[in-house]
């Protein structure tokens, strides 16, 4: 999906002021742009979000829980559903 329809999708959303950075941080995150997060991607994601320090069992625990679809991954309507409707915790 692009940004423009996911924009659109997510407008009423109750994080719709964050989609850019929301979207943003998927792409700086998918490092082999194969459309997903893969779990090392994902620990880098958090860990520039909430600082080294962050707990790594959490954070992978925190990506099954996300992974929809179950394939290991994040994709990036799983991404921004959890984002967009609060579903996913954000830096302030």
């Amino acid at each position: 999906m692009d940004r423009s329809t996911l924009a659109r999708k997510y407008r009423n959303a109750p994080n719709a002021d964050l989609f850019d950075f929301c979207f943003d941080k998927f792409y700086e995150a998918d490092t082999n742009h194969d459309g997903s997060i893969a779990p090392q991607e994902y620990l880098v994601l958090m860990k520039n979000m909430f600082g080294d320090g962050i707990d790594e069992e959490a954070v992978l625990a925190d990506l099954k829980r996300g992974d929809k679809n179950k394939d290991g991954q994040i994709t990036l309507d799983e991404w921004m559903d959890d984002l967009m409707n609060g579903d996913r915790p954000l830096p302030e």
